[in-house]
């Protein structure tokens, strides 16, 4: 199965997912109606984490069926400001 970061809307793949995740539970912080604006910076946010999380997985060495070598496995995940 193809991995798929979805598109910039968050509508498919991860970044729908992602979205979902995040605004669904109030203890993520999004306790109530967001802003259009605000709304469009959690987008890209879950976008860019997909998309990220996509091509790491899609960069590791591969064997045949196009499978990886080596088992891919997110062991954690740190969120950092900068």
């Amino acid at each position: 199965m193809a991995m798929n970061a979805g598109d910039a809307a968050c509508t498919t793949g991860l970044s729908a997912r992602v979205y979902s995740y995040l605004v669904a539970d109030v203890r993520n912080g999004f306790s109530g109606t967001m802003t259009s604006a605000q709304s469009d910076s959690v987008k890209a946010l879950c976008y860019a984490i997909s998309r990220a999380v996509v091509d790491e997985i899609g960069s590791v060495p591969t064997g045949r069926m196009d499978r990886p070598v080596e088992p891919v496995v997110i062991d954690s995940v740190e969120i950092s400001e900068s």
